[in-house]
């Protein structure tokens, strides 16, 4: 039975803020662990189904694909049924897929599973941070997703760690792993978090105003421009994870520990920016920010097959992709900004669509890069270099004839 409107003094009550905040962080968390642990498995998931690494990439590509296009569903589903109800169900869908996985023996339908688990890990995320914004208004909302946040960017940095002890035992274990994290996630779930939407606040299925959303966003030059921008630089996170154990443990020839060890310090260059974008943007103001960022990405990519030939040792290009990561990660949240600054009462919308077309572009060129590659350093890096420059074309274009976003 649906929850009823909370009282006004328990949004953001104290009683229920560190239980609820923690156990969100999680449940976000668990969708990221999906693709990071998994990632010292997939040669030894390539050996027992009998193809190469490179399709074996396929494992974490097709979930992103699916994470893709959960971000169009889920949305407006807990609108209608409210936040508790659809996120318990997309938990439980997930941490079942995850059992199911570890016992295929069927590479196709493995594949069509993960792809399945992808697009219920989008409601982790998506219902999660809806379920913020009914609890809690302004400053207490700022704090809360902070808070959620510093657990989830902690999840690339320990889930390879994890993911290579547990590969000991068969890659089934990783899948286990997140199905029985899954499924303490879902009993705590169930016990400690309520209903944050009230029944007068529900809205019914509004499909049609999602797909007048994604015309939208293909309608507007700046829109379109932020699709190309931040889809080419998500292509370039998209083709790193996929590639990433081909990269440097097939090529620069890493074990598993030193190459989780390689992630996790990369990781820790995507929490430097995070820390400072803040700073930046209120210095600089956001549209210059974006378009330095972007400058600044294509620059030091475009040094990259330097170290990629040869000429450094792997620690060096590990360096210099770390880098790269700098700037991947300043682009994020300012690109999305830029481009839903105008947008107004069509925000939420239009964020929804903005969030589908530039991952789903993400997940087909990441794909075909982490495809075309192999993991080889030459090509990896000769991949980054062209979707940095469509991603700074893109920005030029976005910011061309622009105002100055104010900083609020």
């Amino acid at each position: 039975m649906p929850a009823s409107d909370p009282p006004a003094s328990r949004i953001g009550a104290p009683g229920d803020r560190v239980n609820s905040q923690v156990l969100l962080g999680l449940l976000v968390s668990l969708g990221a662990f999906g693709v990071d642990a998994m990632l010292p498995a997939l040669a030894s998931m390539g050996r027992a189904f009998g193809v190469g690494e490179t399709r074996a990439q396929l494992v974490v590509g097709v979930y992103l694909l699916g994470f893709s296009a959960g971000q169009l569903l889920f949305g407006p589903l807990s609108d209608a049924w409210g936040r508790r109800r659809v996120l318990l169900a997309g938990l439980a869908a997930f941490w079942a897929l995850s059992g199911a996985v570890a016992a295929f023996r069927d590479f196709s339908y493995l594949l069509a599973a993960r792809t399945l688990q992808g697009v219920f890990a989008a409601s982790l995320r998506t219902v999660g941070t809806a379920w913020v914004r009914d609890r809690y208004r302004g400053e207490s909302m700022a704090r809360v997703m902070a808070l959620v946040q510093s657990v989830f960017v902690v999840a690339p940095v320990l889930a390879p760690w994890v993911g290579a002890y547990l590969v000991r035992w068969g890659w089934q274990a990783v899948f286990l792993f997140l199905a029985t994290t899954g499924a303490l996630l879902w009993v705590w779930a169930l016990a400690a978090l309520e209903e944050s939407l009230p029944l007068k606040a529900r809205r019914p299925l509004a499909w049609r105003s999602l797909w007048e959303a994604v015309r939208l966003v293909g309608s507007r030059r700046e829109l379109v421009a932020a699709v190309l921008a931040l889809g080419s630089t998500y292509g370039m996170l998209y083709a790193y994870l996929v590639s990433a154990p081909q990269l440097y443990k097939t090529h620069l020839r890493l074990s598993n520990e030193a190459f989780a060890l390689a992630f996790a310090g990369t990781a820790l260059f995507q929490l430097v920016a995070m820390l400072v974008t803040r700073a930046l943007v209120v210095r600089v103001g956001l549209r210059r920010l974006v378009w330095s960022t972007a400058a600044y990405l294509f620059v030091v990519t475009g040094l990259l097959p330097l170290h990629a030939s040869g000429w450094s040792s792997p620690w060096g290009l590990w360096l210099h992709i770390s880098l790269v990561f700098f700037g991947i990660t300043l682009t994020f949240p300012n690109a999305t900004s830029l481009a839903l600054e105008p947008l107004g009462s069509v925000a939420g919308f239009a964020s929804s669509a903005l969030g589908f077309a530039s991952t789903f572009l993400a997940g087909l060129l990441g794909n075909a890069l982490g495809q075309w590659s192999g993991g080889d350093p030459v090509r990896f890096a000769l991949g980054w270099v062209v979707l940095a420059a469509l991603s700074l074309a893109a920005t030029q274009w976005a910011v061309a004839g622009g105002r100055e976003v104010p900083v609020r």
